[in-house]
């Protein structure tokens, strides 16, 4: 949730912190594909297979999408109408004891709320269009041939 709460806290922080966020978080989804790859590999015998490079891209596709591409953009406009919001609300008068220093707080607070709410929702969304589209090309499992009598 790294880029998450750096995009919740983009009104607050220089952009670098909120960069720093993203790298965080692609550290992540690194060490995700890593260790998803070695546990095909150890099952397909430690052999390199098709298997196993399916697994690496299918864990790195489905980590950068629902771990920082879509959370990450979900947030940041979450954010951006937020703020949108509450500074047109002080323009028209309808807020009028909310200073800077509150609204940037009210909106960081908002993007972090709003963080629990949009995890599961992302995950089946980009299941889904997995499924529908990359995870189609995945190699298939290899059954075992059996020869009648060979008890």
């Amino acid at each position: 949730y790294a880029n998450e709460v750096g995009e919740a806290f983009r009104i607050q922080v220089h952009v670098n912190w909120v960069r720093f966020s993203y790298v965080v978080a692609s550290g992540y989804v690194a060490a995700d594909t890593a260790h998803k790859t070695q546990l095909e590999y150890q099952a397909s015998g430690n052999r390199w297979n098709s298997r196993v490079a399916f697994a690496c891209l299918d864990s790195l596709v489905w980590q950068s999408l629902a771990s920082v591409i879509v959370p990450g953009l979900t947030i940041n406009r979450i954010c951006w109408a937020a703020n949108l919001t509450i500074n047109k609300l002080i323009r028209t008068r309808t807020l009028t004891t909310v200073g800077p220093l509150t609204t940037r707080w009210l909106v960081t607070g908002i993007g972090l709320g709003s963080i629990p709410f949009i995890v599961g929702p992302i995950d089946r969304t980009v299941h889904s269009a997995m499924d529908g589209s990359l995870r189609r090309f995945a190699p298939k499992t290899e059954q075992p041939t059996s020869t009648k009598g060979d008890d």
